[in-house]
């Protein structure tokens, strides 16, 4: 059985993933997908088509962040700022959180597609003990810090709508064209099983095993990475899905509640959860 720990309380049923759509009135829509930020990226907006600014907006900071290419920029003014915001975050969490996974998270990337074998303690410990300058996997914060920074330059297109990347969602623009927003969280058996909404200047995120994993012996290896054990994260957890005010408090805190459940780090940013247990 699976269960839902929702702002304190346990409801049966089981989250996959989150769903966008429109809530309130209709109004006229247009969608754009992007493949970008090793994910799927959908803009949708209302009153207007998509503008072509969005995109080249989006492709700068896809750039800027994949830290596989030989022209990545550690010390870009951007990439700075994102590394202090996380390590604020690290700092908030007691190091449940931390972007300098890059070796680790290679390691099982390619474990989960069969490209290595399972990794074996003495690698794992290596990698701690290592004094070589740690790689970045700014994969659990950098889409939410995109969309926080889209907020000027979408306000500047008097755009009004949703964008997507991967399990982080924000909702822009004029709550006169469009008021709130509903994101369906989906049952695995089919179907929504409950929507909750959110207004301009909210954001949504989710953090689950069940997408990029691996079973193997009868364990779930998945990509979420426990910092503490340079090993993916067995908290309990099968997904979380966290709305707050700001998308990289959002993405930082669907990882860090999914590592390990915490009301109190909630309450620092505000922000409500909604928790899968696997029983």
């Amino acid at each position: 059985m699976r269960t839902i720990k929702i702002a304190g309380k346990i409801c049966a049923s089981a989250l996959l993933l989150i769903l966008v759509f429109s809530a309130c009135t209709p109004a006229r829509y247009t969608k754009e997908y992007y493949d970008l930020f090793d994910t799927y990226t959908k803009v949708v907006s209302y009153g207007m088509p998509v503008p072509n600014a969005i995109y080249a907006e989006l492709k700068y900071y896809h750039d800027l962040f994949n830290v596989y290419s030989p022209d990545f920029d550690s010390d870009a003014p951007k990439v700075q700022e994102l590394v202090k915001l996380c390590e604020k975050y690290t700092s908030d969490s007691g190091g449940v959180f931390d972007v300098k996974l890059g070796a680790f998270t290679l390691m099982w990337k390619q474990f989960i597609a069969a490209e290595r074998p399972l990794p074996a303690e003495q690698e794992i410990l290596e990698i701690k003990l290592s004094s070589v300058q740690p790689l970045y996997d700014f994969g659990a914060v950098a889409k939410g810090y995109v969309l926080d920074k889209l907020d000027p330059v979408l306000e500047e297109l008097g755009f009004s709508g949703t964008v997507s990347i991967g399990g982080s969602v924000r909702a822009y623009g004029n709550p006169k064209i469009k008021r709130t927003y509903a994101i369906g969280i989906t049952d695995p058996g089919g179907g929504i099983w409950k929507t909750i909404e959110i207004m301009p200047g909210q954001s949504v995120a989710t953090s689950g095993n069940y997408e990029r994993y691996r079973d193997y012996e009868g364990i779930r290896y998945h990509h979420i990475i426990d910092p503490r054990t340079g090993y993916p994260a067995q908290s309990g957890v099968n997904g979380v899905t966290v709305v707050c005010d700001s998308a990289a408090d959002a993405d930082f805190l669907s990882t860090a509640e999914f590592i390990k459940p915490s009301d109190s780090l909630l309450e620092i940013y505000n922000a409500e959860a909604y928790w899968i247990y696997e029983e």
